[in-house]
């Protein structure tokens, strides 16, 4: 209570305090790396936690038959999460970048983070070691000589103990990070980024002690730091009250902005699931393969507090990007991994597990790994669009790709029928009911004015730029107007800077003469032409966002 009192005070005062010593831009970038690369281990941790954890299930469900009836094979595909998932350069490039950089890090900091981050990397070659060795011993079908699989789980609980190897030396580089912030003191709280940095602290710091509380399986723990958290939000939505009643439009806000309605939403989620943990029914279904604190700590508080679900740390991470003053970033928090052993198994013969445990339905987003995308969705929405095999399936497919979207990715929308007109500014997918909205919203009327079109579309994209981003235009038609040549002029220029332009046919049955116009718009923005059906959509749309960083 009284640590929020005294936040309270800072806000509305602006007590000074003293900085010494100042944090250097070099030394920012230093501190942010070691972050960074701890933080896409542990997304590509998360990969590994998924894959193995369905193995270990499906294991026990096969060990749960008598051995003469055993007919079904297991499965397993090693994936190399580290090449997949993660990184803007390859993995062992990231890695030796974070030692060069943090050499700009003051000793007693740079020592422990270098420990850390070797010591994960340790414990990740070594858990897609076993990977390997995993998809070996199931494809060359050496279980079927072993009665109670003794090599598969000798394999998955060395993957147990290196994930908990990881996690000691992800406390390290949190309580090191932390230092590192009080070791650099701000001037004055009465700066709008700092206050906001302060805020969202205020929110991580109990959420965070709510995953340590339920590792450690105590009741008592989440309640304290619930109490912490739910005070946090209150002062947070009396700050922030005028800007949590502000009409979100999807347009690019000017100066400091934090989505405090998105965050609050996050950090009150948290709070109710540490609520739900403590007056959870041990003997419910849903935990009679996983322990409630195993499952509120994996498949709930954590996906509100990491990336894979958009969390707290992530969006203060996000603010630190953006932010004018320099700040340190934060680390995330591993999936935690557990093996379920031969000889604590509890199902019966006829009891699928699938129905139990929520991670056989856990997938990986089809855009991990791939570069941030800044996508204009242009679209047609004259009249002749007004059938279910253009206008309706457009919509479904455009959504389609909007659910699959990672926060770093945006979307703006412009429609063209009569003059164009901009329904939607680059927006972040993480606000995918307002893009949905806008979609749906659509509505067909008028002529297509493709030319109009495309040079709203272009001038928003121009504006809104993103480097080495895939900058990229998405025109969706049914080719009913003209193409000119001052058009694929307009587009190859625009290709030049970088701006692509992939076009997308929607119609019921397809005529050779429109699409060979529209594949000249396509190969003049360099992008892709493609013929649009339902059986074929939503593949489609998903590798326009797939670039390669």
């Amino acid at each position: 209570m009284r640590q929020f009192v005294i936040l309270f005070i800072i806000f509305f005062f602006g007590i000074k305090i003293q900085a010494q010593p100042t944090l250097t831009p070099q030394a920012q970038e230093g501190y942010n790396a070691y972050a960074e690369l701890a933080n896409d281990y542990m997304h590509a941790l998360w990969g590994y936690r998924v894959e193995l954890g369905k193995l270990n299930f499906k294991s026990l469900e096969y060990l749960n038959i008598a051995p003469l009836y055993r007919k079904a094979n297991l499965k397993y595909e090693h994936t190399d999460f580290l090449e997949t998932l993660t990184f803007n350069i390859d993995p062992e490039s990231a890695y030796n970048r974070v030692f060069d950089i943090g050499e700009n890090v003051p000793s007693q900091h740079q020592v422990p983070l270098n420990n850390a981050i070797q010591r994960i990397k340790k414990s990740m070659d070594s858990i897609a070691d076993a990977s390997v060795q995993i998809e070996k011993y199931i494809s060359t079908r050496k279980y079927k000589k072993e009665e109670n699989l003794e090599t598969l789980f000798t394999l998955l609980n060395d993957c147990e103990r290196y994930f908990e190897t990881f996690r000691t030396a992800n406390m390290s580089i949190i309580s090191t990070l932390e230092l590192a912030r009080k070791y650099y003191q701000i001037t004055s709280t009465t700066d709008e980024y700092l206050r906001h940095a302060e805020q969202l602290k205020s929110i991580i710091d109990p959420s965070r002690k709510i995953l340590y509380a339920l590792r450690k399986n105590c009741v008592a723990d989440v309640e304290d730091a619930r109490r912490d958290l739910d005070l946090a939000i209150e002062l947070i939505s009396e700050i922030e009250k005028d800007n949590l009643s502000r009409t979100i439009e999807g347009k690019s806000y000017e100066g400091v902005y934090v989505r405090y309605d998105f965050v609050l939403k996050l950090a009150t989620d948290i709070s109710a699931y540490g609520q739900e943990y403590t007056t959870a029914n041990v003997d419910e279904r849903r935990y009679r393969m996983q322990s409630p604190n195993y499952y509120y700590y994996n498949r709930r508080v954590l996906d509100k507090f990491n990336r894979v679900g958009r969390g707290l740390v992530l969006q203060y991470n996000h603010f630190v990007d953006s932010s004018q003053v320099r700040l340190i970033k934060m680390s995330e928090e591993p999936h935690w991994y557990k093996v379920r052993n031969i000889n604590d198994t509890s199902l019966a013969p006829d009891e699928d597990p699938a129905e139990e445990v929520i991670d056989s339905t856990e997938t990986v987003s089809a855009l991990e790994g791939y570069a941030p995308n800044n996508l204009i969705f242009l679209l047609d929405v004259s009249q002749s669009m007004n059938t279910a095999e253009k206008l309706s399936l457009l919509k479904s497919s455009f959504k389609h790709l909007v659910s699959e979207m990672r926060p770093e990715d945006r979307v703006g929308i412009v429609i063209f029928s009569g003059a164009a007109k901009v329904v939607l500014s680059p927006t972040s997918s993480t606000e995918k009911e307002l893009i949905n909205r806008a979609l749906e919203n659509l509505k067909p009327s008028g002529k297509s004015d493709v030319e109009s079109g495309l040079e709203k579309a272009y001038d928003v994209l121009t504006h809104h730029y993103l480097e080495n981003g895939n900058n990229k235009i998405i025109l969706a038609t049914d080719g009913d107007f003209e193409t000119l040549k001052r058009h694929r002029t307009l587009i190859e220029r625009h290709k030049n800077e970088d701006k692509t332009l992939s076009v997308f046919y929607y119609s019921k049955e397809k005529n050779n003469s429109i699409g060979y116009r529209l594949r000249q718009f396509a190969e003049a923005g360099g992008g892709r032409y493609a013929y649009i059906q339902a059986e074929n959509a939503n593949e489609i749309i998903i590798e326009e966002a797939q670039k390669t960083q």
